[in-house]
């Protein structure tokens, strides 16, 4: 997916969803920046796309993945774990 659908992803989850503003600025504390977003399709008949935010810390060669999976429709929706 282009770069400008990433982009409308995370500011509709951002928005929707506060846990993802507080784990951008808990990352922020640990010296670590949202350096990737990627959308995954959906390979279901429902359309529940995986976003995956990667973190990058500044001081390491290390990164770190969280995911979600959210539908359309909001129907659908958790913040998971590391991947």
């Amino acid at each position: 997916m282009s770069d400008s659908i990433n982009g409308v992803f995370f500011n509709y989850l951002a928005m929707r969803y506060p846990a993802i503003s507080a784990r951008v600025a808990g990352e922020f504390g640990w010296d670590s920046a949202l350096t990737g977003i990627e959308v995954i399709p959906s390979v279901s008949a429902r359309n529940v796309p995986k976003v995956v935010f990667s973190y990058s810390n500044r001081n390491l060669d290390f990164t770190e993945k969280f995911f979600m999976r959210t539908a359309v429709t909001d129907k659908f929706h958790s913040w998971s774990a590391r991947m």
